[in-house]
């Protein structure tokens, strides 16, 4: 026992996260994205109840709603900072070589916080179509698996 030191109990997990290097850098949503969308189309070719697939899109949606929202407000302070840049640059012209330095930093932020913000929008307006189409086709297999008669029976 001389030398070992003892392990705390989630310490193998810890070690082997840490080695994992698939997300080290955070998660690719553009891949997750597709993986997501054909794996909703694989499913439903393979016959799944299109019900359960719209609970589990939902949830993915919800959380990329979530994740878009944080974006748009870390874009907007970025904004703010670029313009802030910019006045000083235009108002106080002592900062200009510190002042541009930003401005070109926060400008080259700016341009990939807006394309990646475009990327989250009109990835959230697409799952939002899938979302209806899944919808429809649930309420499809739902009125067919109904009876004819759908009147309510009247008593005399």
């Amino acid at each position: 026992m001389a030398g070992s030191t003892p392990k705390a109990p989630g310490m193998k997990r810890i070690m082997r996260r840490k080695d994992d290097r698939r997300d080290k850098y955070g998660l690719n949503l553009r891949v997750w994205t597709r993986r997501h969308e054909q794996d909703i189309e694989n499913r439903l070719r393979q016959g799944e109840d299109p019900g359960r697939l719209l609970d589990w899109h939902e949830r993915e949606l919800a959380w990329l709603q979530h994740e878009r929202l944080i974006h748009l407000g870390v874009m907007m302070i970025t904004i703010v900072v670029f313009l802030v840049a910019l006045a000083f640059m235009v108002l106080v012209p002592s900062t200009i070589p510190v002042s541009t330095i930003i401005y070109l930093a926060m400008l080259g932020l700016l341009i990939g916080y807006v394309r990646y913000y475009f990327f989250l929008e009109n990835t959230v307006q697409h799952w939002y179509t899938i979302a209806d189409d899944l919808y429809a086709r649930a309420g499809a297999r739902h009125r067919a698996g109904q009876a004819v008669d759908t009147e309510p029976k009247r008593t005399a």
